[in-house]
């Protein structure tokens, strides 16, 4: 019968921050030194779509093995994985979302409540591994990334059945897997680590959990445009950031507050249709046109050219993917518009964003 070791909670208290020294294994080993990431990898990729790694790789956790890890309930899940983005950021670099909030990470103390084993770890690595190509994690700071996790993910690890090594997975090793055409990522993963779980078919799922997982992160501009344009979230990172700070919600009949202050950040409608380029035979400020904003679940509004272009209002009209620092992920749709309200926000509210079509007044 194998024998499992952990560190005591004693132990864990006396470890040193994993995030600043070599330590040695659970079994007396020596573990490799965790190198800190340079401040270059988040001026690369930036705090956006590095927030989107972290979610994205959390909710392939949440369909993995060790889902067992995690919360079931959804908004507690995602507020923790908010707080480990927060993390990941102030670590390359960033602002001390994190420090100032939790304090010193102690990462192997706040880790000790879950049995984590080298069964686990490489399941977390596979999937990071995937969603690091899903992301489209730039190729020039990648390495350098990998090379952090892969030493961090070891010191999580408070559970070894016998004398189970640790498995090393340096990044020579897996990365043909960031250069070569993904045909199905979730097979090839499963064929490198043979650990996860089968991927469900079409067939299994239902009609709204497929279009959350191939649609809702995708917006379509078309109409009169000359360049009809399809744009996922990951294209959006590129494009210069707005943001809106929206004022607490009051009641018009009873003036109770409804809902706080949220911060909201995203791209400029203005600029996406920029993108698109606008067609027109004479100046644009004199062709009748519209914009008509349609969600997945067919709400509409619709705003004027000269509302986004000519006026100020065009300055806060905002389609946002993330709120208060956390990306939009939701059964609505990973894409939100809204604007600076005047009086009533709701009309202009328009929540799982689909498509942007620029239409015509027939003159």
């Amino acid at each position: 019968m194998s024998s499992k070791l952990m560190l005591s909670t004693s132990e864990i208290e006396l470890t040193a921050d994993i995030t600043r020294c070599p330590l040695h294994g659970i079994d007396g080993t020596a573990l490799p030194e965790v190198i800190p990431p340079s401040t270059r990898i988040l001026q690369v990729v930036g705090e956006a779509r590095l927030r989107a790694l972290v979610f994205h790789h959390h909710a392939l956790l949440l369909k993995s093995p060790i889902a067992h890890l995690f919360t079931q309930e959804e908004e507690q899940f995602w507020t923790v994985v908010t707080k480990i983005a927060d993390f990941f950021v102030e670590a390359c670099g960033g602002k001390n979302y994190y420090s100032e909030a939790y304090g010193r990470p102690q990462l192997r103390r706040r880790h000790i409540p879950f049995m984590i084993d080298e069964a686990g770890r490489e399941i977390w690595l596979a999937l990071y591994q995937q969603a690091l190509r899903d992301v489209d994690f730039p190729s020039n700071v990648l390495e350098e990334f990998w090379t952090w996790i892969e030493a961090l993910s070891i010191r999580l690890v408070n559970q070894r059945h016998g004398n189970i090594p640790i498995k090393r997975v340096h990044f020579d090793s897996i990365k043909s897997f960031f250069t070569r055409t993904p045909i199905n990522q979730h097979s090839e993963i499963k064929q490198e680590f043979q650990i996860l779980p089968p991927i469900p078919t079409t067939d299994s799922i239902t009609s709204t959990d497929a279009l959350s997982r191939q649609e809702r992160a995708t917006l379509s501009i078309f109409g009169e445009v000359k360049k009809p344009l399809t744009i996922n979230l990951i294209d959006l990172f590129d494009l210069p950031t707005a943001s809106i700070l929206m004022p607490p919600v009051i009641c018009s009949m009873t003036y109770k507050q409804l809902d706080t202050e949220h911060l909201y950040k995203g791209v400029l409608l203005k600029n996406l249709l920029n993108r698109a380029m606008i067609k027109s035979e004479r100046p644009l400020y004199r062709t009748p046109l519209y914009i008509v904003v349609t969600a997945y679940d067919g709400y509409q509004t619709v705003f004027s050219w000269h509302e986004v272009f000519n006026a100020t209002i065009g300055d806060s009209i905002l389609l946002a993917y993330s709120k208060n620092n956390r990306l939009l992920e939701d059964k609505a749709g990973c894409l939100c518009l809204l604007t600076n309200p005047e009086s009533y926000m709701t009309p202009r509210l328009v929540r799982g964003v689909k498509s942007v079509e620029v239409r015509r007044i027939s003159d």
